[in-house]
């Protein structure tokens, strides 16, 4: 009874001398014990001999990873000859009743990270455990038909008490604040061959041993709050300043939930988003950045409003609700003359006009009703069907030419090929207007009505292009002439006859200045 005395008195003493900066848990163990001995002939121990086993425990952590642990276990030992055929034959049998009172150091691997908020971690913390103890036990063994060897351990003392050494490892699994469950597995060495009251008539040379597998129950019994806050200095983020809940154990003299060394605006209570400062409208901008603290707006506005999202804020904007440029106001750039040319870019806002003469209307400068951008000569009244040219008075001999050359020149059928007789008079072409440099060159193709008139008109131009084409090759100036196709329009003649198809089939040559 002495040696028990010492051994609680050890443990109470190693138990408090942390009481300042740590916190008990008491806790109840259910589970199974079962003898490793001379009565069993297995590594591990026999299910068949597993014994219901109970106790209590009390722990204490004195850092976040480690913590002492006592506890106070009953249980049985068992063992049977009976069960195993090698043994059969002996019939010994054994009950011992049990009762441990041991004294454990903990190591819990993730027990820094339980209620560290800058630290994540899930409920589920692995331990491990050594400690040192006595266990209490009284061995009832059934010798069978004694022998010398079972005589002398019928006699032996095997009562009494024996030093322990569990070590184990187990899960701990945490249920919220004061809650925590574990499953553990705990074999104790015990330094004695009379556990089982056999030794001598068994294998003298191998101790006894017993473990313990258990599902334990933890309550938190108290907390160490050193600042007095009413909040547990392991959950607590200043455990040596006194501070509210909300803000995790810190001073938050503002109570908006933000501690102070953490609060731009401390003696003004706001948002947890927004580092403690208010936020009188709820738009995520801070009421002293806020250019519109009463009304909810943009961050990228300054917390103002933009109703029609023209990136211009509302109070800035002359036309809040229709979508406009910086510019003009906020207000949308129109085009009062419906030109397709906005009024900023019009020359001519209120006279429709071309985008290429900036929005105004060309001019007619020779007031020949032909506006001077469609005017070959600008400056001189002319009829539109010579450009806007005057008649040239075109010298006898080069009007001769023209003309032959729009009756004579031939193609090859359907296609944009001369025949070669075409090549001199084109020729005769090209001397006259090199000869009459202040006169141009109109070249005009036509077809008849035959085929589809898409196809009459890009054969028409093919040939008045290649007419163009080969003239530019003799030397004719590109600038002096101009070509183009009329596909069947404007026929000379009719097309209800061969005659009159031939006619319509023709290039025409022109003068003018």
């Amino acid at each position: 009874m002495r040696k028990i005395s010492t051994l609680i008195c050890m443990l109470l003493f190693t138990l408090t001398a942390h009481a300042q900066t740590t916190f008990w848990e008491g806790g109840l163990l259910l589970g199974g014990a079962a003898m490793g001995g001379d009565l069993v002939d297995a590594k591990f121990g026999s299910m068949n001999d597993l014994n219901f086993a109970y106790g209590l425990m009390a722990r204490r952590y004195f850092h976040p990873n480690l913590a002492i642990r006592g506890n106070l276990l009953r249980s049985r030992l068992t063992g049977n000859d009976d069960r195993y055929e090698r043994l059969a034959e002996r019939g010994f049998r054994t009950q011992t009743p049990l009762t441990e009172l041991s004294m454990d150091l903990e190591f819990d691997l993730f027990g820094h990270r339980r209620g560290n908020p800058e630290l994540t971690s899930g409920p589920i913390s692995p331990y491990f455990l050594v400690g040192v103890g006595m266990a209490f036990t009284n061995p009832k063994t059934n010798y069978g038909s004694l022998d010398g060897d079972a005589l002398q351990d019928q006699n032996a003392e095997v009562s009494g008490t024996r030093f322990v050494l569990p070590v184990g490892l187990g899960l701990r699994i945490d249920m919220g604040t004061n809650w925590a469950a574990a499953v553990e597995v705990s074999p104790r060495a015990t330094f004695s061959d009379y556990l089982d009251g056999v030794s001598l008539s068994g294998n003298p040379d191998k101790n006894d041993w017993y473990g313990i597998g258990s599902v334990q129950l933890w309550y938190k019994l108290t907390v160490a709050d050193r600042d007095r806050d009413g909040i547990a200095d392991a959950d607590d983020a200043c455990p040596d300043i006194a501070g509210t809940e909300l803000a995790m154990g810190c001073p938050d003299r503002d109570n908006d939930s933000v501690p102070d060394e953490r609060d731009t605006c401390p003696d003004i209570p706001g948002s947890v988003a927004l580092a403690g400062c208010p936020d009188s409208d709820n738009d995520g901008v801070t009421d002293f950045d806020d250019e519109c603290p009463t009304q909810a707006g943009l961050i990228s506005m300054n917390g103002c409003p933009d109703s029609d999202g023209d990136g211009i804020a509302n109070g800035k904007d002359e036309c809040p609700l229709e979508a406009g440029v910086a510019e003009n106001g906020g207000c949308p750039v129109r085009d009062r003359d419906n030109d397709g040319v906005m009024d900023d870019e019009d020359d001519c806002p209120d006279r429709s006009g071309p985008i290429a003469n900036q929005g105004c209307p060309y001019g007619d400068a020779d007031g020949d009703g032909i506006p001077d951008n469609e005017d070959d000569c600008p400056n001189a009244v002319g009829a539109l069907a010579n450009g806007g040219c005057p008649e040239a008075k075109v010298a006898d001999k080069a009007q001769e030419v023209v003309d032959f050359a729009t009756r004579n020149i031939q193609f090859a059928t359907d296609k944009a090929e001369f025949l070669d007789a075409s090549y001199a008079i084109l020729d005769e072409v090209a001397q006259v207007m090199k000869q009459y440099t202040n006169y141009k060159l109109k070249i005009e193709g036509f077809t008849d009505s035959r085929g589809r008139s898409n196809y009459n008109q890009d054969l028409s131009e093919s040939r008045a292009r290649r007419c163009y084409d080969y003239l530019v090759s003799k030397g004719v100036p590109a600038a002096r002439m101009q070509y183009r196709g009329f596909g069947e329009t404007n026929p000379v003649a009719s097309n209800l006859t061969e005659e009159g198809r031939m006619q319509n089939r023709r290039v025409e040559f022109s003068l003018f200045q």
